[in-house]
C-alpha cells in the first residue's frame, strides 16, 4: 500500500501535494514500527552519539523521536526547503540538507559527513583539510556564542534608560531550555504552525497551551 501510494503521489502535478509524501511516509513507517512492536524509545536507544541521519524522507513528527543530544545533522534525498521536516529541523537548530539525490546509496554506516546547514550542502568522507576548515568555523561560532552569553547578563535598556523586554521565538517543547540559555524575559512569538506539523491530528487549543 505504501509503495502504491508513493508512486501515485510522485506523479502529482501539484508540488505542495508531492512534498506531503514525507508526511505519508512518516505515517506508514510509524504504523510498521507499531506492528513490529518498536516504539520511540527503541529508536532513541539505537541512535549513536554524534549521529547524522541519511534518509530518503522523514516526517516532522518522526524527527522528534530522536534525542536532540545525539543527533548532529540530517540529510534527506527528498526534503524541499518548505517541507515540514526541514522547517522543524531548522527550528530545533539541527543542520539539514535536503534534495541530496543519491545520498542513501552513496553513504555507508560510519562514514564521516559534514552537513552545511547554511549552504544546504554535504561533504561525504571529507578530506582532512576540509574537516579542519569546518572545525575552525565551529570554533568561531562557539566563541561568538560565548560573547552573546556575556551580553545576556546585561540589562536590556535603551540609551535613555527605558527597559525593553527581549523575548524569544518558540514552537516546540524542545525550545524551552533555550529560554534560560538565551536570557530572554519570556516567549514573544509562539509558532503554532510547528504544533500542526508534528501532530498526527489537528491539536486543540488546550493541547497547544500545555
Amino acid at each position: 500500500v505504501q509503495s502504491d501510494m508513493r508512486a501515485r503521489m510522485l506523479h502529482m502535478t501539484d508540488p505542495y501535494l508531492r512534498e506531503r509524501m514525507s508526511d505519508f511516509d512518516d505515517l506508514a513507517n510509524r504504523l510498521l514500527r507499531q506492528l513490529m512492536g518498536r516504539g520511540p524509545e527503541d529508536v532513541a536507544a539505537a541512535l549513536p552519539k554524534d549521529a547524522i541521519i541519511v534518509a530518503r524522507s522523514m516526517g516532522a513528527a518522526e524527527l522528534l523521536d530522536y534525542p536532540r543530544d545525539k543527533l548532529r545533522g540530517l540529510v534527506l534525498e527528498d526534503g524541499a526547503a518548505t517541507s515540514h521536516v526541514v522547517i522543524v529541523a531548522r527550528a530545533m537548530g539541527i543542520p539539514v540538507a535536503g534534495q541530496m539525490k543519491g545520498a542513501v546509496s552513496m553513504a555507508e554506516n560510519g562514514d564521516a559527513i559534514i552537513v552545511d546547514g547554511e549552504e544546504g550542502t554535504i561533504h561525504l568522507r571529507p578530506q582532512s583539510d576540509l574537516e579542519a576548515a569546518y572545525a575552525e568555523k565551529v570554533r568561531f561560532r562557539a566563541r561568538r556564542q560565548e560573547v552573546y552569553r556575556e551580553l545576556r547578563k546585561k540589562p536590556s535598556l535603551t540609551k535613555d534608560g527605558v527597559p525593553v523586554d527581549l523575548l524569544m521565538n518558540a514552537g516546540l517543547a524542545v525550545d524551552l531550555p533555550q529560554l534560560t540559555e538565551s536570557g530572554a524575559a519570556g516567549i514573544g512569538l509562539f509558532r503554532t504552525e510547528l504544533q500542526f506539523m508534528v501532530a498526527s491530528t489537528f491539536p486543540r487549543a488546550e493541547a497547544q497551551e500545555r
